[in-house]
């Protein structure tokens, strides 16, 4: 890794702790400042509840190039532990600019999460299937050893404490959703609707 790199890395780090970025904690590795982590938690609708965790993965001469992008948990978005593909990762250097940085990164990295576009490294699911894995994510991070030895100091931002589920998985998982329910119901409207037409 270059000076440079190592210098723009570390005031990125400086400035995030100083200004987080909105619904998500990324830090560096401490073996490997090349190395970033992070969660992504506090979205509306159906990942809502989930605490999805992740790595950047910046080459050696970083600024001048873009990082690898990777989310581990399980989402029902982006495909466990492969890269996914943006204008901001390593699949397209060539839109890549210096500019960017971790906080951008994966700020844009929110707005594709919730967008519908496919590309390399997402997955096509329902609504349903992303709402059952948020409430699943901290079951899965919890067995992960890198995100219990990385986040254990920022757990309580975005866990209640002695809980293993963010806030919002605990309290849908005790008020069971109606959504499900009402999908059937509409179905079989439309369906007698169309029979005595």
């Amino acid at each position: 890794m270059s000076r440079e790199s190592l210098s723009r890395l570390k005031k990125e780090y400086e400035a995030i702790q100083k200004d987080p970025i909105p619904n998500a904690i990324a830090c560096p590795d401490p073996k490997n400042w090349l190395r970033w982590h992070y969660i992504i938690y506090g979205l509306d609708g159906p990942f809502s509840g989930g605490v999805y965790y992740g790595e950047l993965r910046f080459p050696a001469h970083y600024p001048m190039g873009p990082p690898s992008i990777l989310m581990h948990t399980p989402n029902g978005r982006f495909i466990s532990g492969k890269k996914i593909c943006t204008s901001m990762s390593d699949f397209h250097p060539e839109t890549w600019s210096p500019i960017w940085k971790v906080s951008t990164i994966i700020t844009g990295l929110i707005s594709f999460m919730q967008d519908n576009e496919n590309s390399t490294g997402c997955e096509v699911t329902t609504a349903f299937h992303k709402m059952t894995m948020a409430k699943k994510s901290m079951e899965w991070n919890n067995n992960n050893s890198t995100f219990k030895d990385i986040f254990e100091d920022y757990k309580e931002i975005f866990t209640p404490k002695g809980q293993n589920e963010p806030v919002e998985a605990v309290r849908t998982s005790k008020t069971p959703s109606l959504a499900p329910l009402a999908a059937i119901i509409l179905v079989l409207i439309i369906a007698v609707l169309f029979k005595y037409r």
